[in-house]
C-alpha cells in the first residue's frame, strides 16, 4: 500500500513493519561484507524513524488513556531487546561467522514485537482511541517519518525525542 493511500497510524506502523521484514530477507540474500554493513545501516536508519514516530504519535497517545499501561510496559522491555540485539548486531563484523546468527536473533525479536504490537497494542489502540484520532496521528506520523527521511526533521524538544538527530544511542525505540 502506498504512502499517500494510508490514513491511520496503524495503517502506517504496518507498513513500516513490511518494509523492516523485507529489509531481512534483503540482509539474508547479501552476500558481501560491503552489502551487508550498507543494509545494516538501512535497517537501523528504520528502526530509528519508526521508533520516533511511534512514539511520538501512537505510543504518546496511548499513554493518555486508561488501560494501555501494562501493553505499553511490554511494548518498552520488547524494544529494549530490540535495541540490545540491534547493539550485537553492530558490535559483529559482518564477515564474521557468527553474524547470521546475530542477525537471525535480532529478527525473532523484532518478530515477536511486530506480532504483539499488531495483535495487541492495535487492538486496544483501535477500542481506545477514536478514528478520528488514529486518522490524525496518521498524518503526524506520516509527516514525522517524511521529514526524518528527508533528514529536514527537527524533533529537539519533543517530549519522546531527547537529541536534534535521530540517534541510535540516545532515542531508539524509546517509550
Amino acid at each position: 500500500m502506498s504512502e499517500s493511500r494510508l490514513s491511520s497510524v496503524l495503517e502506517f506502523i504496518a507498513a513500516d513493519h513490511e518494509r523492516v521484514l523485507a529489509l531481512f530477507v534483503r540482509l539474508l540474500e547479501a552476500t558481501t561484507p560491503g552489502a551487508r554493513h550498507h543494509l545494516v545501516g538501512v535497517l537501523i536508519g528504520e528502526f530509528e524513524r519508526h521508533a520516533a514516530a511511534e512514539a511520538a504519535t501512537l505510543y504518546a497517545a496511548l499513554r493518555e488513556v486508561a488501560g494501555a499501561e501494562n501493553l505499553l510496559a511490554d511494548a518498552a522491555a520488547e524494544h529494549d531487546e530490540v535495541r540490545e540485539a540491534v547493539q550485537d548486531l553492530i558490535a559483529t563484523a559482518s564477515d564474521d561467522p557468527t553474524w547470521g546468527e546475530i542477525l537471525a536473533a535480532l529478527r525473532t525479536c523484532v518478530e515477536q514485537h511486530i506480532e504483539t504490537e499488531e495483535g495487541e497494542i492495535f487492538t486496544v489502540a483501535e477500542e481506545l482511541l477514536p478514528a478520528e484520532q488514529l486518522r490524525e496521528l496518521g498524518e503526524a506520523y506520516g509527516l514525522l517519518t517524511r521529514q526524518s527521511v528527508a533528514g529536514s526533521a527537527d524533533l529537539a524538544g519533543h517530549p519522546y525525542i531527547t537529541s536534534s538527530g535521530l540517534r541510535i544511542a540516545v532515542p531508539y525505540l524509546r517509550l
